[in-house]
C-alpha cells in the first residue's frame, strides 16, 4: 500500500463491537489510513458516495440491505472491496464480485495486517508505466478469480486469450485452458483494458496480443489464436480491430 498518502478506509458492519475490533486492527497496523463506519447498508452506500474511501471491508449478512445490496448500487465501484463475514459459503460469490479478500470472523490482528499487506503487493505488482498504481481509479482488471472444482484460482488477464459465450454461459480460453465464468461479456468489456481487449461481436471479446494471423473469406475476416481456435468478425468490426492493432504498434 502507498505510505505516501493517507488511504480512507470504511467500515460496513451492523455490530459495534466487529466496528470497534476492525478498526482497532486497522489503526494498529502501522499504515496511514483514516477511519470511517457505517452500521447498515443504507449508511453504507451515503458514506460510500460523499466520503469516497479507497477500500471497503464489507459485511455481508446484515438486516434489511445485504452487502451485496450495497454492491448492487455500484456498477463500476472505485473502491478494492474486501469482505468480512462470520459465514464462509459466500466466498465464491464474493471473488465473482472481484474482492481483494474474503475475511472471517472472529478476526484476527494478524489476519488484517495480511489483508493490508496483500493490498500492497497487488498495489506494487500493478503499478503501471507512469507510477500509477491499484489506488488511482482508473486501473483495468488485471487478474479474474475462478472457481475450479473446490478452489478459486487467480488468473492473469494477460493470460487470457479471449472470452466466449456459447449457448448463454461465458467462457475463458487460455492457451491450455477453457474455463466456464460467470460474469457477463458487458460486465468484462468495462473492467479490462480497452487497448488489449476488444468485443468482436457479441459474443466473443480477444486478447488482442494472442491473435497470431488474420485471413479474408468472403465478406467475413477469421482472426485465428494463439491456441489455433479461428473466430470470425465482421468487416466492420475488423476495421475497428485493424487501427488498434496499428495504435498498438505505433505505440509500442
Amino acid at each position: 500500500m502507498d505510505h505516501s498518502s493517507t488511504k480512507k478506509i470504511l467500515i460496513v458492519d451492523d455490530e459495534r463491537k466487529s466496528r470497534f475490533i476492525l478498526k482497532h486492527y486497522l489503526l494498529d497496523s502501522g499504515y496511514d489510513i483514516d477511519v470511517i463506519e457505517a452500521e447498515n447498508g443504507p449508511d453504507a452506500i451515503e458514506k460510500i458516495n460523499h466520503s469516497e474511501p479507497d477500500i471497503v471491508f464489507l459485511d455481508i449478512e446484515m438486516p434489511g440491505m445485504s452487502g451485496f445490496d450495497v454492491l448492487f448500487h455500484f456498477p463500476e465501484r472505485k473502491f478494492l472491496l474486501i469482505f468480512q463475514t462470520a459465514f464462509e459459503e459466500y466466498a465464491v460469490r464474493a471473488f465473482d464480485e472481484e474482492a481483494i479478500d474474503y475475511l472471517l470472523k472472529p478476526l484476527s490482528p494478524d489476519r488484517v495486517k495480511t489483508c493490508l499487506e496483500r493490498i500492497d503487493r497487488l498495489t506494487n505488482n500493478y503499478a503501471n508505466e507512469v507510477g500509477e498504481n491499484l489506488f488511482n481509479n482508473n486501473i483495468s482488471l488485471r487478474k479474474i478469480s475462478v472457481k475450479i472444482g473446490n478452489r478459486q484460482k487467480l488468473i492473469p488477464t494477460n493470460d487470457i486469450l479471449y472470452f466466449k459465450s456459447v449457448d448463454r454461459i461465458n467462457y475463458i480460453f487460455t492457451s491450455s485452458e477453457k474455463i466456464m465464468y460467470s460474469l457477463t461479456l458487458n460486465h468484462l468489456e468495462k473492467s479490462l483494458n480497452a487497448e488489449q481487449f476488444y468485443r468482436i461481436h457479441r459474443s466473443a471479446i480477444v486478447n488482442i496480443n494472442g491473435i497470431t494471423s488474420i485471413k479474408k473469406i468472403n465478406r467475413k475476416f477469421i482472426l485465428k489464436m494463439e491456441n489455433d481456435e479461428e473466430i470470425t468478425i465482421s468487416r466492420e468490426r475488423y476495421a475497428e480491430l485493424k487501427n488498434k492493432i496499428s495504435s498498438k504498434i505505433i505505440k509500442g
